[in-house]
């Protein structure tokens, strides 16, 4: 019998929702469009462990003086965010993919750079809570989450597996010697990465898993 990573963690952006371009479109829509050369350059510029508070404040400082501040413009791409992730739903096939590996055995989690309390009222409007033994936001970091997952599981890290397709989620997972697999897309431009195991998609990755979970078999 394989021995498999009994515990599955997911990114949530990209992953389990098609995200990625509406979070970065709405920068732009709280803007008037002769100020998006500038919101270009600030988000070409960020550190990949930035919040959307410290992009916001960037984009804020760079442009010429507006009216309100960065937690009204927050609150603004909150709901413009929010809104927009909840019209388009999760990926076609994710609540399938989830039950089917809770059913064999695996467990759970959700790992995502989101603040926690709009993450939460994400993961109640798209019914996905069901689906995790636990769902984790910003703040902390993706690595102290992972750190907090390894000990309530009292896991090893051979029994993880983190699945992602920002840096963050690459940094976190090889700081702590778990199998990453990456799920590459324009954002990221992973494509053509021989660096770690990379799949199309969330159901491309979980074939990519258990690929390597036969290799590591044969190996013994």
């Amino acid at each position: 019998e394989v021995r498999v990573r009994r515990i599955i963690v997911f990114d949530f952006d990209g992953v389990l929702v098609d995200s990625n371009g509406i979070k970065q479109r709405a920068f732009f829509d709280l803007f008037p469009e002769t100020v998006h050369p500038i919101i270009t350059k600030v988000i070409s510029d960020i550190p990949y462990h930035w919040s959307r508070f410290d992009i916001l404040r960037s984009i804020v400082t760079a442009l010429p003086p507006l009216k309100g501040g960065v937690d009204e413009y927050e609150r603004k791409y909150r709901a413009i965010v929010r809104n927009a992730i909840i019209a388009r739903g999760v990926i076609p096939g994710v609540y399938e993919l989830l039950r089917e590996l809770r059913t064999s055995g695996r467990t759970l989690y959700l790992n995502s750079a989101t603040p926690a309390e709009a993450l939460s009222e994400l993961i109640d409007a798209l019914d996905l809570r069901r689906c995790f033994s636990d769902v984790f936001g910003r703040p902390p970091t993706k690595l102290v989450n992972l750190m907090d997952i390894m000990a309530r599981e009292r896991a090893k890290t051979n029994e993880l597996v983190m699945i992602g397709d920002g840096k963050e989620d690459r940094v976190s997972s090889k700081a702590l010697d778990i199998l990453f697999i990456g799920i590459a897309n324009e954002f990221n431009g992973w494509a053509n990465t021989t660096c770690f195991p990379i799949a199309g998609n969330v159901f491309s990755a979980i074939d990519r898993l258990k690929e390597i979970e036969q290799r590591d078999e044969s190996n013994k």
